[in-house]
């Protein structure tokens, strides 16, 4: 005769049972609901400097004037690097959502170089005094892949939305171990934002200011994958 074998949970393994599934559901409805915001919203920010490109091009075919024909290519550079930006910030976003961790040694100095470098095409770039508060030789363990990302898009933004108007624009960038975790702090006092909008920062494709040709990835991909390193 066949055999029924069955497994019987007391409370306690029903209960976090039930706990765990209801937390997946939780985590699945997240998934799902910022998987339609992203499509949606990808799809109109893709759109939009490529539709401005294709009108760029048109207002170039219509004129012999160098000045304007000049300015309708330096606009067009500025779209493309717009767009350019984006592709990069949903590789990120995708690549930070898949892939599993590469631990290794981290060199922070050496990081942060190659980050300023990458910085250099910014305009009053140069303007800004930038700073280090650590020894030269500082390490860590992380992957260094998420922390130049992190650590990219906070240099990206206080570079971008500094105010140049004042005597001293300034980043410092800071770290130090504490415990078993490393800190590491970008200050600056560039324009800043109100308020009212810091509880909204992190969230998907929110923009602080009128000004701003980001993505509205940025900060949010910065959040995400500080979790994913486990951090803060």
């Amino acid at each position: 005769a066949n055999r029924m074998v069955g497994t019987i949970l007391n409370i306690d393994e029903r209960k976090q049972a039930e706990r765990r599934i209801k937390e997946q559901n939780e985590m699945l409805a997240k998934t799902n609901e910022e998987l339609d915001r992203f499509v949606y919203s990808t799809s109109h920010d893709l759109k939009a400097p490529l539709s401005s490109v294709q009108g760029l091009i048109a207002v170039a075919e219509l004129t012999d004037d160098k000045n304007e024909l000049e300015q309708c290519l330096r606009l067009m550079k500025g779209r493309i690097a717009n767009l350019n930006s984006f592709i990069a910030d949903i590789t990120n976003y995708s690549r930070n959502s898949r892939l599993g961790l590469e631990l290794s040694e981290v060199t922070l100095q050496a990081l942060i170089d190659d980050i300023l470098k990458d910085l250099k095409h910014f305009k009053d770039r140069e303007k800004i005094s930038i700073t280090t508060e650590f020894d030269e030789g500082f390490r860590f363990y992380s992957d260094k892949k998420r922390v130049k990302v992190i650590l990219s898009n906070l240099l990206n933004n206080a570079v971008k939305y500094h105010n140049y108007e004042q005597e001293s624009p300034s980043i410092a960038i800071k770290a130090h171990d504490e415990l078993e975790k490393t800190v590491i702090e970008v200050v600056d006092n560039g324009s800043g934002i109100a308020p009212e909008f810091i509880q909204d920062i992190f969230d998907m494709f929110f923009r602080a200011t009128e000004s701003s040709d980001g993505s509205g990835l940025g900060l949010y991909i910065v959040k995400e994958t500080v979790e994913k390193l486990g951090g803060t």
